[in-house]
């Protein structure tokens, strides 16, 4: 039974934390605002992406184009990685474009269109522009309020960066984005960041708050983001796995996936991880948490059987059931439990765990020694 000892010492080498657990996307995305040259938002354009190089004209090749929403932002998902000129349209006219810009892989890049930038005023006619003075005398209290949604823009670029500079600075995003909701309380966006910034703090009730706000402000909004819902309800997960609460954090995880059944297997797999990691850590409840983690193993296999370590898992949580023959000492897997072994090592000949499970499939397989028929034990 030695093997079996050296089972309940084998951890889960699997990082419950915020960026390690979340979903890596093999596509980009960009977002952005638009603002006209009186600093007024518009709201009635697109932002169409090209490769071409060169002048933009009526002749360039536009893939992607998003429309601005009634706050004049914009946002695009799902882009092929790669250099792209951004233009912005306004009633099917070119009103203004990028300089060339990379979008990478699994990051949200900021593009915005200030058409208030002295550049952009500068090449304006003069008749232009004594047309612009005199609206902007006109329309002093909606630029005001345009001056502030800049200032949002800016404390959400400025938490961006902070969230992502070496080290994070967590706090200072926190501190931007407890600004941010407290100017617009109704923007699902500014309550996830900062659920971002207090999970990286490490202040994982807090998190668990702004995470429940964003969710309740998106859902109330005119067209509510189901996938970024999804996401939410995921990171919420996390940061309530983090205080202990797993069934609650189980439940976050079920909501993601139904939320946005496309990344399904990739909530089911975190589902699994807290389950499995909870078994070794309470005794009292580990026979439940260690089913909770073969259910949650199987959903992902339904959905996508090619995950390997969620074959590790179920195998680890169906061994701990193994019996033994009272007449020859033989142990007895209980159904499916080799199976996921095999499975693990036929996806990961070379995996993490490997060479442990060669080591345990070994053992169950194992026939009886001669010494103990022997002895009368057949």
């Amino acid at each position: 039974m030695k093997f079996l000892q050296s089972i309940s010492r084998i951890l889960l080498i699997l990082v419950l934390a915020a960026g390690s657990l979340r979903a890596q996307s093999a596509t980009a995305s960009v977002h952005g605002n638009a603002n006209d040259p009186l600093g007024i938002l518009v709201t009635n354009g697109s932002v169409k992406l090209t490769q071409d190089k060169g002048k933009i004209d009526k002749g360039s090749n536009y893939v992607y184009s998003f429309d601005l929403d009634k706050e004049g932002n914009y946002r695009g998902e799902g882009i092929t990685p790669g250099t792209y000129t951004l233009v912005l349209f306004r009633k099917g006219l070119t009103a203004d474009f990028s300089k060339p810009v990379t979008l990478v892989a699994g990051q949200d890049a900021i593009v915005n269109f200030d058409m208030s930038r002295q550049e952009y005023i500068d090449k304006l006619s003069d008749d232009d522009k004594r047309l612009l003075e005199e609206s902007r005398k006109k329309n002093a209290a909606i630029l005001a309020e345009n001056a502030v949604i800049r200032n949002l823009n800016a404390l959400t670029a400025e938490a961006r960066a902070a969230m992502s500079a070496t080290p994070p600075d967590y706090a200072k995003a926190a501190d931007d984005m407890t600004q941010a909701t407290t100017a617009r309380p109704t923007e699902s966006i500014f309550w996830f960041m900062l659920g971002e910034a207090d999970f990286g703090l490490k202040k994982y009730d807090d998190a668990i708050a702004a995470y429940r706000k964003s969710v309740e402000t998106d859902s109330a909004s005119a067209k509510p983001d189901l996938e970024t819902e999804a996401a939410t309800y995921n990171n919420m997960g996390h940061a309530l796995a983090n205080t202990g609460k797993i069934p609650d954090a189980a439940t976050a995880y079920e909501t993601a996936a139904k939320l946005n059944p496309t990344h399904a297997a990739r909530y089911y797999v975190n589902e699994a991880i807290i389950f499995y990691t909870a078994s070794e850590n309470d005794s009292v409840n580990q026979t439940a948490d260690l089913a909770a983690a073969a259910a949650a193993a199987d959903k992902v296999i339904a959905i996508d059987p090619n995950v390997a370590n969620v074959y590790y898992i179920k195998g680890q949580a169906l061994v701990m059931q193994v019996t033994s023959d009272p007449k020859t000492g033989r142990m007895i897997a209980p159904p499916g439990c080799i199976e996921a072994y095999k499975k693990y090592l036929q996806l990961a000949p070379s995996g993490t765990y490997a060479s442990e499970v060669k080591g345990i499939i070994q053992g169950l397989e194992a026939t009886v020694p001669a010494s103990n028929k022997a002895n009368g034990r057949k």
